[in-house]
């Protein structure tokens, strides 16, 4: 039955609206579903229907960047998976091998005028995603913690479960490691994730931290002993939600890459955005932040014990939000 539901999905060919839903969401299940049952299956039967669909759908030649190229990445692992064990074709060992070789460039610095356009970590450790073109340019927006948690929750994956030569490269790996201690362990505080590098996620409540612990210790075997008391605190901070003998995340911070700024004390810490011609605030999309317009303008958050701004959304005035200069009139964009 579940063989006959695979077949009927591909068969369908489904043009829904949503994009991701489309191409990641029900592709993703589709392809669990495939790598579940490869081996309870007659041989070759996946290629019958499914493979060829979902090859030609979903896969990261497509012209994807960051967040939306691991998920490609991560559907192609367990399509090429399933196709292996369904058929022994040696091209699906080579769709394999081109889905790890995507993600281990993810883990790279981008290159802020390459084909990436700047989308994925940046040399500040920060991590944009649909950066906006402003005429031939393109400007950079801040998203470490919601498409960039999603890159990083699908690289992390291929560091846990594969292993030998179809792990990732070391330097890869060591990367990560910058990334979480230079980069992600900076934008959340006594428990709180900044509002800023959420973008539109912001709508969809609080963001959990509850798997970035896990990633300190997939990481620690790998780690340097320079850099793991850096890692070791990153791991406590999350855990306990404790600053006050926190002595390496302390300091200030400017993440140029993005116009933001991080102050951290054993009593508070500052968030602060900014845009100018580089770079965007925070945007409006399938519905969500819509009241977002000032995000990133010049606003900043304070918080010392972490719940200060603990679903505040509904009832804040989102022409006054804390630091910003704007006009006292409704904002023409906003829905009545």
């Amino acid at each position: 039955m579940a063989f006959s539901a695979l077949n009927f999905y591909a068969s369908q060919k489904y043009n829904i609206s949503s994009w991701w839903d489309r191409q990641v969401g029900l592709a993703k299940d589709a392809a669990i579903s495939a790598m579940l049952i490869c081996k309870m299956i007659p041989k070759n039967n996946l290629s019958d229907v499914f493979l060829p669909y979902i090859i030609e759908t979903t896969n990261t030649t497509m012209g994807e960047t960051g967040a939306n190229q691991a998920d490609f990445a991560t559907i192609q692992l367990f399509w090429s998976l399933a196709g292996w064990e369904n058929t022994q074709e040696d091209k699906y060992i080579q769709y394999m091998l081109a889905s790890l070789s995507a993600m281990n460039e993810l883990c790279y610095i981008v290159d802020r005028t390459g084909v990436e356009h700047g989308e994925g970590i940046s040399s500040d450790y920060s991590i944009s995603q649909h950066n906006p073109k402003n005429g031939t340019v393109y400007c950079s927006q801040l998203y470490t913690c919601s498409y960039g948690t999603v890159l990083l929750s699908n690289i992390f994956s291929f560091i846990k479960n594969l292993s030998g030569s179809l792990n990732l490269a070391e330097d890869a790996i060591s990367n990560l490691i910058d990334e979480l201690t230079e980069g992600l362990g900076w934008h959340t505080y006594a428990g709180m994730i900044d509002i800023h590098p959420q973008g539109r996620a912001i709508s969809r409540g609080t963001m959990s931290q509850s798997g970035w612990a896990s990633w300190t210790d997939i990481l620690m075997p790998y780690c340097s002993s320079a850099k793991q008391p850096a890692l070791l605190e990153l791991k406590k901070r999350l855990q306990t939600k404790d600053e006050h003998n926190n002595n390496i995340f302390i300091g200030a911070r400017a993440f140029w890459v993005n116009d933001y700024l991080v102050n951290f004390s054993d009593k508070f810490c500052f968030w602060n955005k900014a845009i100018s011609t580089r770079t965007a605030g925070s945007e409006t999309g399938n519905g969500e932040n819509t009241k977002g317009y000032y995000i990133g303008n010049g606003s900043y958050w304070v918080t010392s014990k972490g719940n200060e701004y603990y679903n505040i959304q509904p009832v804040w005035d989102w022409e006054r939000i804390p630091g910003t200069t704007v006009e006292l009139h409704a904002y023409p964009g906003y829905p009545t």
